[in-house]
């Protein structure tokens, strides 16, 4: 099980957490079904954002966004979106078993006060 979750910079979306901790942008890595879903319940967070998609199919990530009504930009890497986004969020949605090459970048973005979630 992989759980990145440090408090109070990973609260969004948890009952009775004060709304001044939700996150503004988020990157979310990987696109596909868990993908999709996270970015749906951003969209109803008032504070949270989502400002890009790391996926290594863009045209299926493309499909997707347009599926659920979202435009923002799509990059193979994380460490692209990193360097052209504000973001205080990487949300990884990839399946488990790669979790673990994009613990590098997240925790590097936890250490400069940013967020990472990578739940399974």
């Amino acid at each position: 099980m992989s759980r990145i979750l440090p408090f109070p910079a990973c609260v969004a979306g948890f009952p009775g957490v004060a709304s001044i901790y939700l996150m503004k942008n988020v990157v979310i890595v990987g696109f596909g079904f868990m993908g999709v879903m996270h970015a749906q319940a951003y969209k109803q967070l008032p504070n949270a954002k989502v400002v890009a998609i790391v996926d290594s199919d863009p045209p299926r990530a493309q499909e997707n966004l347009t599926k659920i009504g979202l435009a923002v930009p799509i990059y193979k890497t994380l460490g692209a979106a990193l360097s052209k986004q504000q973001v205080d969020a990487v949300d990884v949605c990839v399946p488990t078993d790669l979790h673990k090459k994009y613990a590098t970048a997240a925790v590097l973005l936890l250490m400069a006060g940013g967020c990472a979630i990578a739940i399974t």
